[in-house]
């Protein structure tokens, strides 16, 4: 997909390229080779700030959250377990997304040839702190 922003300039996405940008400006999309499946993540200026990773293939990721934080963990293809301060929380399989609020340690497992979406919602002022 190219992404044709108002000020003239384009941007060409590859498959599963996260890209960020003020919801105010107007932006066309073309696709290049048939249909896709997007992914939005929209947040209110001044009330969080998000990040986006598409995880690809066999991954674990560690992902530690704070009060007032959310994480939301969706699959697009195959399959993961996820576990919560050492305690088992939930399989998740094609199409399935779980929601994490607060202070919390989790573990990703992502098995072999999935697709999934991590995304984390931080306050403002504790984003620029993350990782």
């Amino acid at each position: 997909m190219d992404l044709q922003f108002d000020d003239g300039s384009t941007l060409a996405l590859d498959p599963g390229q996260p890209v960020s940008y003020d919801g105010g400006v107007s932006v066309i999309g073309s696709l290049r080779n048939g249909p896709v499946r997007n992914f939005n993540v929209m947040v209110a200026p001044n009330t969080f700030e998000a990040t986006l990773e598409i995880i690809h293939g066999s991954n674990e990721r560690r992902v530690q959250t704070c009060s007032g934080d959310v994480l939301l963990i969706h699959m697009l293809d195959g399959q993961c377990s996820v576990v919560s301060n050492n305690k088992k929380m939930e399989a998740l399989s094609v199409n399935t997304s779980l929601l994490v609020e607060g202070e919390n340690t989790i573990f990703i497992n992502f098995a072999s040839g999935p697709r999934g979406a991590i995304v984390q919602l931080q306050k403002p002022s504790r984003a620029t702190t993350h990782r």
